[in-house]
């Protein structure tokens, strides 16, 4: 065991076979793998309000040989997920190849969108389309690469009839971002990898509303399990030289199509109005090339 997803993962399984206080230990390693890394057995006890035998008996029950062990599982987790680690792993591989970059980009990207469905249930995924489809109001929130996505998803939910917006912003300008969200409205949360607090932020916010909440992530999705309504598992992206952004927009898609399907006249015809509104502003259809008409013989 060597990543994040493969802790949170076992944190989960062994979950009901823990006492109450191994799962606060459990709990508290899988919350905070960069603390957890530096910290003994007796501080994470402290930590926890439990003790360091205590400790070393969680740790063991989830499968590591020791707290080394442990450790060292850690610090290559988070060694990995260094931004400058993973370019330069990737430059690594391609170093002597690079006239085959694309090439190998896009097997891995294949390899990704290929994985999907089978870290996605038929289930999850339906359900994730009912919400979206029933959802008065559809909040689309990622940060950094993920931003891209979710502002992606916002537009698209728009254009087939849906009333969405992207949030984007980090830091104190985030609660502008969400302080519209109204009760009974979707979130649908795009958190590949990182869990910043901003997430812990909006989750609070969706529990005291009762809105729901969609997540779609590489690492996350047995941490917040609980928290959130539905988690789409992406296929880890490491590894591989392209990003889970891959997988995510296969995703993205996937959930348009199934909304759309669920009501498909509804998204005709605001396709059919956006048409109409483009035809006025540019003063034509925009639905034919683009192309200038030759003119008297010119090239």
């Amino acid at each position: 065991m060597d990543t994040d997803a493969s802790l949170v993962e076992r944190v989960t399984a062994a979950h009901d076979d823990l006492s109450p206080a191994g799962r606060r230990v459990a709990e508290f390693i899988a919350n905070h793998p960069a603390q957890a890394a530096v910290a003994s057995s007796a501080e994470i006890g402290s930590l926890t309000g439990t003790s360091d035998a205590t400790v070393v008996r969680t740790v063991k029950q989830l499968g590591y040989r020791g707290m080394p062990d442990l450790k060292r599982n850690l610090s290559t987790f988070l060694a990995q997920h260094n931004p400058r680690t993973t370019l330069a792993t990737r430059i690594d591989r391609v170093r002597d190849e690079p006239g085959e970059v694309l090439g190998l980009a896009l097997a891995d990207a294949a390899a990704i969108v290929e994985e999907v469905p089978r870290r996605i249930s038929g289930t999850a995924f339906r359900a994730a389309v009912d919400l979206l489809h029933g959802a008065p109001g559809i909040l689309a929130v990622g940060f950094g690469p993920a931003a891209a996505l979710a502002e992606y998803a916002a537009l698209e939910l728009t254009r087939i009839g849906h009333r969405a917006v992207a949030a984007t912003t980090s830091g104190f300008r985030f609660a502008d971002a969400i302080v519209a969200l109204r009760p009974g409205e979707v979130v649908l949360l795009f958190a590949p990898l990182l869990h910043v607090q901003e997430i812990d932020a909006l989750l609070a916010h969706t529990r005291r509303l009762e809105a729901p909440t969609i997540l779609v992530s590489e690492v996350l999705g047995a941490r917040l399990a609980g928290e959130v309504t539905v988690v789409l598992p992406l296929p880890s992206s490491r590894h591989r030289l392209v990003s889970g952004i891959a997988g995510a927009a296969a995703v993205i898609d996937a959930l348009l199509l199934g909304v759309a399907t669920v009501a498909p006249q509804p998204a005709l015809e605001t396709w059919e109005l956006l048409n109409r509104l483009r035809a006025q502003i540019v003063g034509h259809p925009v639905d034919v090339t683009m192309r200038p008409a030759i003119q008297d013989g010119a090239p």
